[in-house]
């Protein structure tokens, strides 16, 4: 009897309970609403450190069967004991706070997320000053403010402010990549198209462009003499990108091509048709393999909008400042950091250089002199010396090109304007029938089936989104054309959202 006394003194009923179940019964997935963090960490106790990778493997089956209610405290949990048995500022936590994040954003809990990400970065930025890892956490948080952006999460204010936040990150993760790598490297190209990302998010919020993806929005007053230097800014920058292809990827004409593609879709999206085409007829070109040159750079086209009026100088943009991420910016001329300025110029004079877009103030975790001046060489001759010269036949072309409509912006890390829906479609849907014009804009709208909502949200937002969204047209030839009928279902969910006024 002694023996069995001292025996569960050591070890109580419910801990043996505890300890046959893990291993006798099936994973804690398949468990009771029942299962906590209690119940997790019963074998080593509520601070042993042994806990932390139970905790970890839990919450990651609990995450990846979309469990995210019950991941959410064991990963939290897991970053608490951290901080009690490696200190406040525990880099171990970082792991845990970043999945934590994640399972927030899928329940689409976004200022609870937003909160956790503001903490998450403070971490990063003092444990991670220079290197790889610290360019991970910069472009990891210019993407949630990028998130949040999308989900139209902020008033107008909040929203200018997370503006600057997501361009100060990605610019801030341009230079580190530069520090680390250098002026040519690869490794540049994940900030740069994060740069871009935040450059159209910027001219929608000025009312520039057309429609871009995440809720459906009132637009802002639109600033007619900001388009010519908002389309410099985006032509600079995916300049920097063409470069880095072509003179250091050394990217195949079909890629040549379509960074062509590219700078047409910003041109034509920000309402500058001249420049959009001339950019489409060098893609056409290399596409033929013709080893031509532009005959005009399209970067010093006169600016036109949808109306095709001509738009007036640009003046100093003065009010486009921008939040830093942590201190107010302090309004320099250009782009820079610890005093060096940021150009993307491609090398041609009449590109002009980003400015008027502050960085941070350097913080003391950012101590080392960051060397930005980004200057790609640029040919004007559409396909490089490296590329092979073509022997097709005259106007026979080597690959497609321009045989699609597609639906604008197409840059990486942006979903579509306007999900389609292509199965399962429901009286309750939005079906309508339209064309594409030659200018790629949508006409002929007719409304197929146009469910009857008891809200004031209803289809018609759709389509007037629909409306506001600008697609690359068809090209026969070298020329554009109009569309076929397109016929096309939404589902209700696109106007259905809460958090539409």
């Amino acid at each position: 009897m002694r023996r069995d006394k001292d025996w569960t003194l050591k070890y109580s009923i419910p801990q043996l309970a505890l300890i046959l179940a893990l291993i006798l019964a099936p994973p804690l997935l398949a468990q009771t609403e029942q299962t906590d963090v209690e119940q997790v960490l019963a074998p080593f106790g509520a601070y042993d450190p042994r806990g932390q990778d139970l905790l970890w493997s839990t919450a990651n089956r609990f995450q990846e069967a979309g469990q995210h209610e019950k991941a959410i405290p064991l990963y939290r949990q897991a970053a608490h004991l951290s901080r009690i048995n490696e200190g406040l500022t525990a880099a171990s936590q970082i792991p845990f706070i970043r999945a934590e994040i994640v399972s927030y954003r899928a329940l689409n809990q976004l200022t609870v997320a937003d909160d956790r990400q503001a903490y998450l970065a403070r971490l990063e930025n003092n444990l991670l000053p220079t290197g790889p890892a610290a360019i991970e956490a910069l472009l990891r948080q210019a993407e949630w403010h990028q998130h949040m952006l999308l989900s139209n999460a902020d008033d107008n204010d909040d929203e200018k402010a997370r503006i600057g936040r997501t361009w100060n990150l990605y610019v801030a993760a341009l230079n580190k990549s530069i520090e680390t790598y250098g002026e040519k490297a690869p490794e540049l190209m994940p900030a740069l198209e994060g740069m871009l990302r935040a450059h159209y998010l910027l001219a929608d919020h000025r009312g520039l462009g057309a429609a871009l993806p995440g809720e459906i929005r009132q637009k802002h007053d639109e600033i007619p003499n900001a388009l010519r230097m908002s389309h410099q800014r985006g032509v600079s920058l995916l300049k920097a990108v063409q470069g880095l292809n072509r003179d250091v990827l050394k990217a195949d004409l079909s890629q040549q091509a379509d960074d062509y593609l590219r700078l047409g879709d910003w041109s034509l999206w920000i309402g500058n048709r001249a420049a959009a085409f001339d950019y489409y007829d060098a893609a056409l070109a290399i596409a033929r393999g013709e080893q031509g040159h532009l005959k005009e750079n399209p970067a010093e086209t006169k600016e036109t909008q949808d109306n095709g009026a001509a738009l007036p100088t640009l003046v100093d943009e003065a009010d486009t400042t921008m939040a830093a991420t942590d201190t107010p910016p302090k309004s320099p001329e250009t782009i820079a950091v610890t005093g060096q300025p940021l150009s993307l110029s491609s090398g041609n004079a009449a590109e002009a250089t980003i400015a008027n877009e502050p960085l941070p103030s350097p913080r003391s975790d950012m101590t080392t002199a960051v060397k930005a001046d980004l200057s790609l060489s640029d040919s004007e001759t559409a396909v490089s010396n490296n590329a092979p010269v073509s022997t097709a036949a005259a106007g026979d072309p080597l690959f497609a090109i321009l045989d699609d409509i597609v639906q604008l912006p197409n840059v990486p890390g942006f979903g579509p304007v306007l999900p389609v829906k292509t199965e399962g479609v429901t009286e309750e849907d939005l079906i309508v029938s339209f064309n594409i014009n030659e200018v790629g804009k949508v006409v002929n709208i007719e409304r197929i089936q146009l469910p009857e909502v008891e809200t004031l949200r209803g289809p018609e937002r759709v389509i007037r989104r629909l409306r506001a969204t600008r697609f690359r047209p068809i090209f026969k030839g070298d020329k554009p054309v109009a569309s076929d009928t397109i016929t096309l279902a939404f589902d209700k969910s696109l106007w259905a959202r809460s958090t539409i006024e």
